[in-house]
């Protein structure tokens, strides 16, 4: 009998450790989240969001209870919308997270990846190019990859943070979010968690990069094509120059030039039969910088 006390005592000794550094942990949860646990698929195969720790709920695929809204300035942002859905490189857009949930308090986490990530390798370019406006609610977690999150978190449910997309990058982004809508008991249980993902495309028609000091003209002829079109371009210097044909999401669909030219007019016939009928653009690379047109499949 008295042999089982020690034992006894040890059990409860380890579940009152474990309740103490649970509800420690939890605590400074609150203060910031660690990173890594807003349901993205980078860095990890298995997405982790906030039913890591908050485990008494599966997570809500829900984008209703945390809302993610994208404007290009503050005043876009007084006015509930769904928000934009293309992105030009290298502007700046106001983002706002807005939890509608009645509970005590809430926290979130987020972060972006862009399209060439690879879910079995685990990586994709970061595009995390995130700056926090009020330090009081937001906190900017710098790992290996960049975090927005809340910081005291508290009955507070609105956060305002600023992305500047990419200058170079030329295709779709994806903001991936978890949201926590807590009791407020310094437990693990009770919580909801949600989570949820925003989409914004490339907008190339919009992205056009300056290239006055390598190229002349750049056009395209007819717009409105059946399987032909004729690349004009004339070039101050000689350098590499790529052209491809990509679609409205900024995928490349076919390519069409890469090599090394001299200064000079170029005239090249492309063959596009075989394309569906829809919106394309042409793109034409000359160093670091691009210039693009739109043509049409009839």
């Amino acid at each position: 009998m008295f042999k089982k006390r020690p034992l006894i005592l040890f059990l409860s000794f380890t579940a009152f450790l474990l309740v103490l550094f649970s509800t420690t942990d939890l605590k400074s949860h609150k203060v910031q989240p660690p990173g890594y646990y807003c349901d993205d698929p980078n860095p990890y195969q298995s997405p982790l969001n906030c039913t890591f720790c908050h485990s008494s709920f599966t997570a809500f695929h829900d984008s209703t209870n945390f809302i993610l809204q994208m404007g290009t300035d503050t005043q876009s942002l007084t006015e509930v919308f769904s928000g934009v859905t293309t992105y030009t490189p290298g502007v700046k857009y106001f983002l706002r997270m807005i939890a509608t949930s009645p509970s005590a308090v809430h926290g979130f986490e987020l972060t972006a990846v862009d399209s060439t990530m690879d879910a079995t390798a685990g990586e994709g370019v970061e595009v995390t190019n995130f700056a926090i406006l009020n330090p009081i609610n937001t906190s900017l977690i710098s790992t290996t990859y960049n975090f927005v999150a809340h910081h005291n978190a508290d009955s507070n449910r609105v956060w305002t943070f600023t992305w500047t997309a990419p200058t170079t990058y030329e295709g779709p982004v994806t903001f991936y979010y978890a949201g926590n809508a807590g009791v407020d008991t310094d437990t693990n249980s009770g919580d909801s968690i949600f989570v949820a993902h925003k989409t914004v495309g490339w907008s190339g028609l919009a992205g056009v990069g300056s290239i006055e000091n390598q190229l002349n003209a750049l056009s395209v002829f007819p717009t409105l094509f059946d399987e032909h079109i004729q690349v004009s371009f004339n070039l101050k210097k000689n350098c590499m120059v790529i052209a491809n044909l990509i679609d409205l999401d900024g995928k490349v669909v076919k390519g069409m030039l890469h090599e090394n030219l001299s200064a000079g007019g170029f005239n090249r016939s492309f063959n596009l039969s075989g394309l569906s009928a829809g919106v394309y653009l042409v793109k034409l690379q000359v160093g670091d910088s691009y210039a693009v047109r739109k043509i049409v499949k009839d």
